[in-house]
């Protein structure tokens, strides 16, 4: 049954309970829009109206990676349903205690923004998602450019150190770029 058939079905068993109780204790009225006994006991039956507002309220949950524990020198990771905040999460590769992270990403509205929203990414990975429990991290993120054609426009690596320091919110995510290592950024977003 989807999820909007499962709230349909509570608000009726809810309202039906509701408009029971309040025939109850009021004088009778016009009864066109009441919700009847009838119709809530024609609904599909509902196990708990507790198991359904879970159901309703519970967001998906969210992907977490613990790369301490990879022990194969090389492999490309199963993201399922990870995202990243800003673009397109192409792939997550591990090798040998390092992970790499290949994005695409849309200019934003200047350079610098355009920029930052790579170390927010990163920032987003690193503390939610278990990107912390990689030695190494290496970031870089594609974009259209004006001629039609998909390039590089930033890579850089962080080390296991800034890493924990952003973790640990000791890096504010829009100055990460102060810290990389290895930082290359498009020369016409520099300007």
């Amino acid at each position: 049954m989807k999820k909007t058939t499962k709230i349909a079905v509570s608000v009726l068993v809810v309202l039906g309970a509701i408009s029971g109780v309040a025939q109850l204790f009021s004088p009778p009225q016009q009864q066109d829009n009441i919700i009847t006994t009838e119709a809530v006991s024609s609904a599909p039956p509902v196990t708990s109206v507790s198991e359904t507002v879970l159901e309703t309220t519970a967001k998906e949950e969210d992907v977490i990676f613990d790369f301490s524990s990879y022990d194969t020198a090389y492999e490309n990771v199963d993201t399922g349903s990870l995202t990243i905040k800003h673009g397109e999460l192409l792939s997550v590769i591990y090798s040998d205690g390092t992970v790499i992270v290949k994005a695409k990403i849309e200019p934003s509205y200047n350079n610098e923004a355009t920029i930052s929203q790579n170390y927010f990414n990163i920032a987003d990975l690193v503390k939610n998602h278990g990107f912390n429990t990689c030695e190494k991290l290496s970031y870089w993120a594609v974009a259209d450019m004006t001629n039609g054609e998909e390039a590089k426009c930033i890579s850089f690596d962080l080390d296991k150190e800034i890493i924990d320091n952003l973790y640990n919110g000791n890096i504010v995510e829009n100055q990460l770029g102060d810290y990389a290592t290895d930082l290359w950024i498009l020369p016409s977003l520099t300007k």
